[in-house]
């Protein structure tokens, strides 16, 4: 089925024009004083903002930076949520006592759900459910029946959530007394006891959560001295950690969990791969010191936004060869990507069903190149081409159609050397979903 779908992409993707256009960096949004969360959205290459105390949700392009819109929900605000096929936006409306119901195309609000208790993490759940951490326990909510199952009593209204790309699996973290717990649940059957990690685990207190791209490892940033635990994500026994040093205040994997960026309470956000022996990769200045939990890789994989100290949330490049897509398609829809490099640069754009480590540097160079594709499973060449005179291309076709569930892949490019640079360029990858049949 996979290979069938595979072989769809390649020749509905086609060339359809090139044409010119420049991009600018957004400056954000200023007067952000607490942010309970931010979310990327991949069918629409935006990035959501819950600011808490205002009781604001701001949307950001995830490419430019640039505020396209607002709603106001007149409450403190817990968290930002998306349901299975991205149709509707979840807000938990801490001071209301319940979630809204946003429209992600007309960003109005379509319904409200009352708990009749106060709401802070949400995340998505299986297909039609949300998870919620309330005033009185981590929930299950089924959004047809309308019906909650506990899944831990008196679960910290401080703590992270975070569910596996294939929604299968969620990961409940905790802080306290200088210890994270991490309680781990089986979302095909809620009625399997949650697996919790062992007493004196991990140390100090979380500061970022994030799964693999197959859902097998979690990684756990902590403030204490280990830096960043890796644990499987089922049984959560200890795998490894990551050496950052202590004193972590934020910690995010892209998109397809092949490299990290974290910062310490500065303005320096670090880059690291994830892959043995973590090699150093890029590193952003941000314009004041990052605020705990303020950075998160967008769905495209280009941008790095930052909450500051100065009350500013902002982007950052991640990449000098710039692919810009949505993440998420339905069957039927047209698919487009742009790419910006250089001025009559021949390209070209590469695909794996899932991502990996091909190394053009010696992993053990300070930012090595490597293309984040899976050499089991691809590279397959997609396409090449040459930029125009700005150094820009477009294309565009159908998402091919005919399968029951979400079909993930790995989309990235590369410019060949030219005079000046002797190198090639790689862009930043995109974990493309093409949804299942059931959201149409």
């Amino acid at each position: 089925m996979r290979t069938c779908v595979r072989a769809l992409a390649l020749l509905t993707l086609v060339v359809v024009s090139a044409c010119n256009r420049s991009r600018s960096q957004g400056t954000g949004v200023v007067g952000v004083t607490t942010l309970c969360a931010m979310r990327s959205d991949p069918a629409r290459d935006l990035v959501y903002l819950g600011d808490s105390v205002v009781g604001r949700m701001v949307a950001l392009s995830a490419t430019s930076g640039n505020d396209v819109a607002e709603i106001f929900l007149g409450n403190t605000l817990g968290g930002i949520a998306q349901d299975h096929c991205f149709d509707h936006i979840f807000v938990s409306v801490t001071g209301g006592l319940r979630i809204d119901v946003i429209d992600p195309d007309s960003f109005f609000r379509t319904s409200t759900l009352r708990l009749g208790t106060s709401t802070f993490a949400i995340s998505n759940g299986a297909p039609g459910h949300l998870l919620v951490v309330t005033g009185r326990a981590l929930v299950d909510l089924d959004l047809a029946r309308m019906t909650a199952t506990t899944l831990k009593p008196g679960a910290s209204i401080q703590s992270f959530l975070c569910t596996s790309r294939d929604e299968m699996r969620a990961w409940l973290v905790e802080s306290g007394s200088g210890e994270i717990v991490v309680t781990t649940f089986d979302l095909t059957d809620l009625s399997v006891a949650g697996v919790t990690t062992s007493p004196g685990q991990l140390q100090g207190n979380a500061v970022g959560v994030a799964s693999s791209f197959a859902g097998d490892r979690l990684y756990v940033a902590s403030d204490g001295a280990d830096g960043v635990y890796v644990v499987d994500g089922a049984t959560l026994l200890p795998i490894g950690t990551i050496d950052v040093g202590p004193g972590l205040t934020a910690m995010t994997i892209n998109p397809t969990g092949t490299r990290m960026n974290f910062a310490q309470g500065g303005d320096v956000v670090h880059g690291a791969s994830l892959d043995v022996g973590n090699p150093p990769g890029r590193t952003i200045i941000a314009a004041a010191d990052v605020r705990e939990r303020g950075l998160l890789v967008a769905s495209n994989g280009l941008s790095l936004v930052t909450h500051t100290v100065d009350d500013q949330v902002q982007l950052y490049g991640l990449f000098d060869l710039r692919m810009d897509s949505v993440a998420a398609a339905r069957q039927g829809e047209t698919f487009s990507v742009t790419l910006d490099g250089s001025p009559r640069a021949d390209w070209f754009l590469f695909m794996s069903l899932e991502p990996g480590y091909l190394y053009l540097d010696p992993p053990s160079l300070p930012d090595p190149r490597f293309f984040d594709l899976s050499i089991s499973n691809g590279p397959v060449l997609l396409m090449a081409g040459t930029f125009d005179s700005f150094g820009h291309t477009e294309f565009s076709g159908t998402v091919p159609g005919g399968f029951a569930e979400h079909v993930d892949f790995v989309i990235q490019a590369a410019e060949l050397p030219r005079r000046g640079r002797a190198f090639v360029e790689i862009g930043n990858p995109i974990a493309v979903r093409f949804l299942g049949s059931d959201c149409r």
